[in-house]
């Protein structure tokens, strides 16, 4: 490769170089136009047994078997924000239960802390 010619393994893929041109580039830091130099890049193309071994049949019926757990959701929420609706969940349970014993402004004080965790999870139907 360091001598620009292409590396060949059979069934598992092509090693190469791509030649990335000369621009200018900008410092992250100070924001100022800095020359970057042409380079070569090493490059990787996977052959066509371990393209076919990675997306055979087999790999597609498994990855159809795991579905993730039902929701009382509607439409599609991104599974990230499960954790957090089951978080808020908790929560409001919990401020729920502080609100039936809480009196006069503490009892004002939890309804709002109630409100607020509703409105958060509203957010997200």
């Amino acid at each position: 490769m360091a001598r620009g010619q292409r590396v060949e393994l059979r069934g598992f893929g092509v090693f190469s170089t791509k030649r990335r041109p000369a621009h200018i580039g900008l410092n992250p830091l100070s924001g100022v136009k800095v020359p970057v130099a042409e380079k070569l890049a090493p490059f990787f193309k996977t052959g066509k047994e371990m393209r076919e071994r990675l997306n055979s049949k087999r790999r597609q019926v498994l990855t159809q078997r795991i579905s993730p757990p039902p929701t009382s959701y509607a439409g599609d929420i991104p599974r990230v924000w499960l954790a957090h609706i089951h978080r808020l969940e908790a929560e409001l349970k919990k401020a729920e239960r502080e609100l039936r014993v809480a009196e006069g402004v503490d009892a004002r004080a939890a309804r709002a802390r109630v409100e607020s965790i509703r409105n958060q999870i509203a957010r997200f139907r």
